[in-house]
């Protein structure tokens, strides 16, 4: 956790909020005009992680109650990850105050729209990549967890075809949000283990033993 964090930081600190490293501009163009031709495509599959990262908190909580599992801890989780991801992401975005690439080069990037906050990091991509690590971390099967994360790659991947988001707000999107379901999934065990503890401690007093 705590070399998760430095890493982020590093990055965080490494981003120049007016200037784009020139392998990110350059990437970034060549997805852009490549992809141009759909990007009403691509804007409403960026979309859909509204829908789709919002899901957790009730599915997975559905399937642990249907199945008499934990389903409380379940909805802790999941709403305390996109709540994490949501906070961690506004705060770096107002602090970096990274622009926009099609403001930064309008000559070159073409935007499907113009979104007007900051762009560093991706908030859809947060999105997804906090979705999809947290669905992993419940399920704990390959079959799921590799679409989950081939999901919340392309997303990313939208965010630069409309213009939107340069690589490295993608990338530091995806570390977001994964980060955050880590966090919320180890506070959350955190929380419920000694929940558990004082519980089993009161049942074995009542009884006599402590």
């Amino acid at each position: 956790m705590r070399l998760f964090l430095a890493l982020l930081l590093i990055f965080t600190s490494r981003v120049n909020a007016q200037n784009a490293w020139s392998w990110d501009i350059q990437t970034l163009e060549k997805i852009n005009h490549s992809s141009w031709s759909h990007a009403g495509f691509w804007q409403s599959y960026s979309n859909s992680v509204m829908y789709v990262g919002n899901s957790n908190p009730l599915l997975l909580t559905a399937n642990a109650y249907l199945k008499g599992g934990d389903w409380k801890r379940v909805v802790v989780t999941q709403i305390g990850g996109i709540a994490i991801n949501g906070l961690a992401t506004y705060i770096i975005k107002n602090t970096v105050d990274r622009a926009r690439p099609f403001d930064q080069y309008p000559e070159t990037i073409h935007p499907k729209y113009h979104p007007l906050d900051y762009s560093f990091p991706s908030g859809h991509t947060s999105w997804a990549f906090q979705w999809a690590t947290a669905t992993s971390l419940y399920a704990h099967k390959w079959y799921v967890t590799a679409p989950c994360f081939l999901y919340a790659g392309s997303i990313g991947y939208s965010r630069m075809a409309m213009g939107v988001h340069y690589p490295t707000d993608v990338v530091m999107g995806a570390l977001v949000g994964s980060g955050s379901a880590f966090v919320s999934h180890w506070i959350t065990k955190k929380i419920f283990r000694n929940t558990s503890g004082q519980e089993q401690a009161k049942i074995l007093k009542l009884k006599g033993v402590m």
